[in-house]
């Protein structure tokens, strides 16, 4: 499976959806607690679940909104990105499991 790719403009205010897949279907996070985990180049972590919000539990969409508390700068990236999912029984699933997702982050006199 090929790395997401996701470019956004420094300054960037709208959330990012996505949807998390188990085997090609979306994953049902009814039930789940879902964390966004971010790092920029320096494996810095600049994610919280404050800015995360499940769109739809059973279609397995998920929005997280990198602009609401991070500093996000093209010049920490590229950002990886991934979601940890927790059911309440200590039991974690990391989504995508393969390669994280990929912010590419230009800066914003860059259009």
């Amino acid at each position: 499976m090929s790395q997401t790719i996701t470019q956004i403009i420094e300054g960037w205010s709208n959330p990012l959806q996505y949807r998390l897949e188990s085997n090609g279907s979306a994953y049902d996070l009814s039930g789940m607690t879902v964390v966004p985990h971010c790092e920029n180049k320096y494996g810095t972590v600049v994610s919280s679940s404050s800015e995360l919000t499940t769109d739809s539990s059973t279609g397995g969409l998920v929005s997280w909104n990198p602009a609401s508390t991070d500093t996000i700068k093209a010049a920490h990236g590229p950002y990886l990105l991934q979601f940890l999912v927790y059911d309440g029984q200590d039991d974690l699933g990391i989504f995508p499991s393969g390669e994280p997702i990929q912010l590419r982050v230009r800066p914003l006199g860059n259009l």
